[in-house]
Parts: C-alpha cells; sequence; structure tokens
C-alpha cells in the first residue's frame, strides 16, 4: 500500500469518532451560548435536554469548579440525572457523578435533609433510599469504589 491509501484507510476507521466529536461540539456551543448569558439553569437544562451523557458530564466539570454557581433549583435540576451517571459504564462520569453529589451535599445538605423529613407531598430534594443503596453496592469496586465511599459518607453525615 502507498502512504496515500494507508492514511485513506486511517482516516476512514476515525470518521465515526470525528461525527461524534463533531456532534458533541455542537452540542457544547449551545450550553456555553446559555452558560455565557449567564443563565445557568438554561444552560444545565439544555445540557440534560440534549440527552448525551458526555455533555452533561463536561457541563457538570465546568460547574463543580465554581461552587458560586450552585443553588438549589440548580440541584433540583442536576439531581435527577445522578443515577444515570453513577451507573454509567465510563468511570469518567460515574467520578463526576460522585464528585457533583458530594459537592451537593456539602453545600445543600442541610437542606436535603430538612426537606427529606417534612411531611409527604410537600415540594423538596430527596434522594431516594433506592438511590442510596446502589451507592453502598457500588462501594467494593476497585477503582471508583472510593469515590462512592465518600458519597456514602457525605450522605451519612448530610442525610441521617
Amino acid at each position: 500500500m502507498s502512504e496515500a491509501e494507508v492514511l485513506g484507510v486511517i482516516i476512514r476507521g476515525h470518521e465515526p469518532t470525528t461525527e461524534i466529536l463533531k456532534g458533541r461540539i455542537r452540542s457544547l456551543k449551545l450550553v456555553i451560548a446559555q452558560f455565557r448569558s449567564k443563565d445557568m439553569r438554561a444552560a444545565v437544562d439544555t445540557a440534560i435536554s440534549i440527552d448525551d451523557s458526555a455533555v452533561l458530564v463536561d457541563m457538570l466539570t465546568v460547574i463543580n469548579a465554581k461552587y458560586s454557581l450552585w443553588n438549589l433549583d440548580l440541584c433540583v435540576t442536576v439531581l435527577p440525572k445522578m443515577l444515570d451517571l453513577l451507573q454509567s459504564k465510563y468511570e469518567t462520569y460515574i467520578t463526576v457523578g460522585c464528585d457533583t453529589l458530594k459537592l451537593v451535599l456539602k453545600l445543600f445538605g442541610p437542606v436535603i435533609k430538612n426537606n427529606i423529613q417534612s411531611p409527604v407531598g410537600s415540594f423538596g430534594v430527596d434522594i431516594p433510599r433506592e438511590e442510596r443503596s446502589f451507592i453502598v453496592k457500588k462501594q467494593s469496586l476497585p477503582s471508583i469504589g472510593s469515590s462512592f465511599r465518600e458519597v456514602h459518607e457525605f450522605m451519612c453525615n448530610f442525610l441521617d
């Protein structure tokens, strides 16, 4: 094979990956446009509505690095997606999910606890017991078990 033919084979082999990355760039541009307009809730809603965990993970990585961006409204939006991230086959997604839960518990644990203890049917943020038991079961995983142990510890400290 000539050098040009070899390069052609290599490039064709990367086309699916290239298309995935182009799609992610388009999605992230939509999220960034909302983020730049200072509408954090809209940016997170957009990231969630795109229904691509990679985009949500990218978004969470940015907002987890800046505590001041978090508020209860954002928690209500993000928490339902955490179980999806924690059940991902990708370690990075799981780690970002654990980091997000730890941050939310650190910043809003007492508020979440008060809402859990409030009467049934009242509005509030709840992390169902089934999701907590999922976290307990995952603590024994070799590479990411420590992240789940930290989340469980935060949950014990702030919610029980």
